[in-house]
């Protein structure tokens, strides 16, 4: 057993499934369709997702293809970020934005509506680190599209087909914490946002500071790490307006979330980009401060609900709904 763990038990009493401190990850539209009833009903749906699914994962074969061609040539030891030349650069990242874009049709997104709020500088934000609420798997084809930024993801991710070698190809960062050394995600988001404010050649870098999705209705506590620096970020708002089926990807199955997505006729998704966030002297100082006047800000302008729950919330309501084992949580002192 690892040391972590020794401080870890699931022998704890669940709570309620209608605790408040679920609300965050409570779906409350349309999402228990079954398949055979939706097919039923309508059998043009079948060839509708057949052939979305397919083109969708056909643009992201293409993608991967491009990255293997321009990308840079990687390692699993390679920790620093890879200067390509420029052409090669300009390849792939209008490729990306591109196919980004075409993933999202083949999802129903078939018009994304872009909101832009005064004072926004769109060549200042390329070198600031992007921030915006978590609520969807569509809110990474989304800000490739816009930004064509990179993104902090668990090591393991690496390891999966096409997905992984596609974020490497981007300049992601992968996240181990059992190595200390490439592990310490404040430490490898520290350097990245360093490279950004001294004008080196790398891509954005988005976070998603609740570090998990919420239904969109709620934002959730700020992790710090994209704080420590100090240095400016980029707020911007994800919002899925919908009728009868949420993008909201907080509790429901896989499979089953696909298959609504992707029988929706059309599906919507607005961005608004804000001004850069100049922290003051005192936020520099105190990155608990500085996230929480961002996730304020955040929350006032999308008209969010604050919530003190966290992923560990979020899972032990996925045990408690889906009648799976608890997750371990750490042992009362």
């Amino acid at each position: 057993m690892r040391k972590a763990e020794q401080n870890m038990t699931r022998d704890y009493e669940p709570r309620d499934e209608m605790d408040p401190a679920f609300d965050a990850f409570r779906r409350s539209d349309d999402h228990g369709r079954d398949p055979k009833k939706l097919f039923l009903k309508n059998p043009l749906l079948l060839p509708l997702i057949t052939v979305r699914f397919l083109g969708a994962l056909w643009f992201s074969f293409l993608y991967y293809v491009v990255v293997l061609m321009f990308g840079p040539k990687l390692s699993e030891d390679d920790v620093e970020v890879a200067i390509l030349p420029v052409w090669r650069e300009a390849i792939l990242v209008q490729s990306g934005q591109i196919l980004a874009r075409m993933v999202l049709f083949c999802l129903g997104f078939h018009s994304i509506k872009r909101i832009v709020m005064p004072g926004y500088d769109e060549k200042k934000a390329r070198h600031s680190t992007i921030m915006s609420n978590h609520i969807s798997l569509v809110d990474i084809f989304l800000m490739m599209s816009v930004y064509m930024p990179t993104f902090v993801a668990k090591e393991a991710v690496r390891s999966i087909p096409l997905v992984g070698r596609i974020l490497a190809g981007i300049q992601g960062i992968f996240v181990d914490r059992l190595k200390t050394e490439r592990g310490n995600a404040t430490s490898l988001v520290q350097a990245r946002q360093k490279s950004l404010a001294n004008g080196k050649r790398v891509l954005p870098l988005h976070l998603f500071p609740e570090g998990t999705t919420s239904n969109g209705k709620f934002l959730l506590p700020f992790k710090t790490g994209g704080f420590v620096s100090g240095n400016p970020v980029q707020p911007v708002i994800i919002r899925y307006p919908y009728d009868s089926f949420s993008p909201a990807f907080e509790t429901a199955y896989l499979v089953p979330y696909l298959i609504s997505l992707l029988s929706q006729w059309q599906n919507h998704v607005e961005y608004e980009f804000h001004p850069l966030y100049v922290p003051s002297e005192k936020e520099k100082a105190d990155p608990v401060l500085y996230s929480r006047n961002v996730r304020s800000y955040i929350a006032r302008s999308a008209k969010l609900k604050f919530t003190p729950s966290t992923y560990f919330d979020k899972i032990e309501y996925h045990a408690i709904v889906r009648n799976t084992e608890l997750p371990m949580k750490p042992k009362a002192a």
